[in-house]
């Protein structure tokens, strides 16, 4: 979960907008809008043997 949280929190602009201002257009230098793509994600292990979730 630590990739996926480092990538969500990746910017995806160079020209990021002003606090006051929502949509910055497009970026004049070239970076994609677009830099990460997850298309797929495992959870591997179980993490109760009956299936139910314990919180500790």
């Amino acid at each position: 979960m630590t990739h996926v949280r480092e990538i969500a929190e990746t910017p995806t602009v160079t020209n990021p907008a002003p606090d006051n201002f929502a949509n910055p257009g497009p970026d004049l230098l070239g970076r994609p809008l677009q830099e990460v793509r997850i298309n797929e994600m495992k959870m591997i292990g179980v993490a109760d043997p009956d299936g139910t979730i314990r919180f500790v």
